[in-house]
């Protein structure tokens, strides 16, 4: 029984408690009832959920809901934030002075017409959860700096600083949310633009933005950014609430349909631009999802709606970063040219193993970097390809390289046809140099046909027809000494000729893989020079060449690489004389 009476006892205090705690934590302070005694409007002004104004001139009901402030007519129509926001916070600063009292109007002989409340010029109603109050105002004091207001469920009348009548606004347009889109830029993932027969979507993926229909493409970034901003940056310039019959006539003249998706919503915002206005050419009228009415807006709207598809195709050839290419191939006919970047150095690999030119591949790939698409043109499948060209960026992982097929030109001075992976159409691009991407090996080698570390060189022989003379040395800083010979051997002479050696440049490429070796005057090459390599370039580098008429050009060919070049003359004369010294 005393455990019974204990805890039964101990639930009582607890309860008590709770409703002592509970009540006191929802009761005003000292302090804030007397501002509240001060307000002219006696409730909690962060309570307020419904405000009605109604003056000779309109009439407007606002409404809280959890996504903001909306009008209850027309429907659905969202309230300007900043005007209710500022009615809030003047409603709570506005002072009262002494009441008038049904005594004090008695003593003094007058009544609510005399003070304008007989017929008042503005009716405002205030809502707060379980009390609905409305104040009439009538005239202004005679000193003109209070208004006489009197709430509808007491007779008293209270003088209200005539601020009352400033913060109101003069129309019901000025309480209407102007905004057509109530997004931000960064909410927005797709973008519609609906006419009679056609539909044009943009989609942003990846933080790209792409033309998803009616073709597939990567999308001009800046005129997508561009659109966007002009739709959310338009404004409401007038209200059709209750439309008639003729501005319905007027608006379903014509219809085009924006809708706007923001991030993770199913529910698009819709805009539906109908006809122009009759009285007012600058202006349509505009049907905004999920709002009775109509409003007005600029003209320019249409133009936005009806936007064509070609002004926001990228017309970039392609946007790969040119540093990420590390391959390139291009095919014509049975032919096949194919190059590989190395570290920061590229390398054909195919049809030969051999160094490339970086600077002539750079800037093959400027040349595709900065053509632009000036035109979009509709696909003719007859057009044969007449050549490919791959692009394959570094780290693709398992995306397809960027590949375009050069298409037969249909005479256009200046223009080249392309087609490209992915997309629909064929590209007409300027300039017409990407056209030019030869497939021939020879335009994308190095003219460095030679290069070695002298340094490394422990054997040097130098033929002139059947004569061969060969210095050896057994390290870097040993001297030089003939090999099979004897003789005094010229160390300055050997040093000068593997030092020049160690580099060379061709003054012009001229054949890979010639069937005839003779027309260059090297099928017996009556001068070979050949450097013994020790080291990590271990091996022989040996050079043929052909002994020139007077003036004529030095042909000669890396053993092993089978390249015909042109050797400079002031390169040639170095192998003329002979390596020992006196002879």
């Amino acid at each position: 029984m005393k455990v019974s009476r204990t805890i039964l006892l101990l639930l009582v205090v607890l309860g008590m408690g709770a409703y002592i705690w509970f009540y006191e934590i929802n009761q005003l302070s000292t302090a804030e009832e007397l501002a509240l005694q001060r307000q002219a409007f006696d409730l909690q002004v962060e309570q307020i959920h419904g405000i009605g104004i109604q003056t000779s001139d309109y009439a407007v009901d606002l409404f809280k809901t959890d996504q903001g402030w909306e009008l209850i007519h027309p429907k659905g129509a969202r309230a300007a934030a900043p005007v209710v926001q500022q009615l809030l916070a003047r409603f709570k600063t506005l002072g009262k002075g002494d009441l008038i009292t049904p005594a004090d109007m008695r003593e003094n002989e007058k009544s609510l017409a005399e003070y304008g409340l007989a017929v008042p010029r503005i009716k405002l109603t205030l809502t707060t959860p379980g009390q609905t109050r409305e104040y009439q105002v009538g005239d202004v004091n005679p000193l003109g700096n209070s208004v006489y207001v009197k709430e509808e469920s007491t007779q008293n009348v209270i003088p209200v600083s005539t601020d009352l009548l400033e913060i109101l606004p003069i129309d019901v347009l000025a309480y209407r949310d102007k905004t057509l889109f109530p997004l931000h830029e960064e909410e927005v993932q797709a973008v519609d633009l609906i006419g009679e027969d056609r539909m044009l979507r943009l989609e942003k993926r990846e933080g790209e933005w792409v033309l998803k229909t009616p073709v597939s493409s990567l999308a001009d970034q800046e005129q997508v950014l561009a659109l966007i901003q002009k739709l959310l940056q338009s404004r409401i310039e007038g209200v059709v609430n209750d439309p008639g019959t003729q501005d319905m006539e007027n608006f379903e003249r014509s219809e085009d349909v924006i809708r706007l998706w923001p991030v993770n919503s199913k529910v698009p915002v819709e805009l539906v631009v109908g006809g122009d206005l009759p009285m007012n050419p600058d202006q349509l009228l505009v049907r905004i999802s999920g709002q009775e009415g109509l409003v007005k807006v600029s003209k320019g709207m249409r133009m936005l709606a009806q936007s064509p598809v070609e002004l926001f195709r990228d017309r970039r050839l392609f946007n790969v970063d040119p540093q990420s290419i590390v391959r390139i191939s291009i095919q014509q006919g049975g032919e096949r040219l194919v190059l590989e970047k190395k570290g920061i150095d590229w390398q054909v690999v195919d049809p030969v193993t051999m160094k490339a030119s970086s600077a002539r591949v750079q800037n093959m790939m400027k040349t595709w970097m900065e053509a632009q698409v000036e035109n979009f043109v509709e696909d003719d499948p007859e057009l044969q390809a007449l050549k490919e060209v791959s692009f394959t960026p570094e780290e693709a992982d398992g995306e397809k390289p960027v590949t375009f097929e050069i298409v037969e030109n249909l005479g256009l001075p200046g223009r080249a046809l392309l087609r490209k992976s992915g997309e629909q159409g064929l590209l007409q691009v300027v300039p017409d140099l990407v056209k030019y991407a030869p497939v021939n090996v020879l335009p994308y080698l190095s003219r460095e046909v030679l290069t070695y570390n002298p340094l490394e060189v422990v054997r040097l022989s130098l033929s002139h027809g059947e004569r061969t003379q060969a210095v050896i040395r057994t390290g870097p800083d040993q001297p030089w000494t003939a090999q099979e010979e004897n003789g005094d051997v010229d160390q300055e002479r050997v040093s000068e000729i593997i030092r020049t050696f160690s580099k060379v440049f061709a003054e012009n490429l001229v054949e890979l893989n010639p069937l005839d070796f003779a027309q260059y005057g090297l099928e017996n090459p009556p001068i070979r020079l050949s450097v013994g390599l020790a080291g990590e370039q271990a091996g022989n580098r040996t050079l043929w060449l052909s002994r020139p008429e007077e003036n004529g050009p030095v042909m000669a060919i890396l053993q092993g690489q089978n390249l015909v070049f042109q050797m400079s003359q002031e390169d040639f004369q170095m192998v003329v004389e002979p390596l020992f010294a006196g002879e």
